[in-house]
């Protein structure tokens, strides 16, 4: 590579790269401003590839899953994008109830389903906010600004907590449109920290 990058795989004891070594990285790259990553993923969603973009920041790590010109699902680490605290914010369950259903959780059973069982959210309502839930980590990984990306050509299909068919240009045309407004609006609100009061 460049003299001022490595990039390095896992090849195992044998030395030479096959299909116990992982997924193959088709692209990879630094973000360095908000909206980087939209060429990336149009290219990803017009040549209809099916894999797995990890995007890394300093804050989060998130994935957003394709197959065949959709986003299927996302994930995210990001305390505020998991499913307990998307359902929350839309007013589907309270906060004991978030706590609750976090708590059934096992390795047999996600954190939906636990909610679901409890008895706290029908599966459809569920369905409904994780799709929501998959947009919002889409609309935070096109905002990194500072951070790396990776496509790998393939995943897991048991790490995915559901299968959705999202359409890769309406997702980043909304994306584009919230970052114009987000610009627009952090000129009067410089961060989360300023809270509006009521003037006469």
């Amino acid at each position: 590579g460049p003299n001022h990058l490595v990039f390095m795989r896992h090849v195992g004891e044998d030395g030479r790269r096959d299909e116990h070594d992982g997924a193959i990285c088709r692209l990879a790259g630094e973000l360095t401003l908000p909206g980087a990553i939209c060429d990336i993923v149009s290219l990803i969603g017009q040549v209809a590839w099916k894999g797995e973009l990890i995007v890394t920041s300093p804050t989060a790590t998130r994935s957003v899953f394709f197959d065949g010109g959709q986003v299927i699902c996302a994930t995210s680490n990001a305390e505020g994008e998991r499913l307990g605290e998307v359902l929350y914010k839309y007013g589907a369950l309270t906060r004991e109830q978030v706590e609750s259903a976090a708590n059934a959780v096992t390795s047999d059973q996600r954190f939906g389903e636990a909610a679901v069982k409890l008895g706290f959210i029908p599966r459809e309502r569920l369905y409904q906010l994780m799709v929501k839930q998959t947009e919002e980590v889409v609309f935070a990984v096109l905002l990194v600004s500072d951070g790396m990306f990776y496509f790998l050509d393939t995943f897991d299909e048991s790490r995915l907590p559901a299968h959705l068919n999202l359409s890769v240009q309406s997702l980043l045309m909304e994306g584009v449109r919230r970052m114009d407004e987000t610009r627009y609006f952090r000129e009067r609100i410089p961060c989360d920290l300023h809270v509006p009061a009521k003037v006469p």
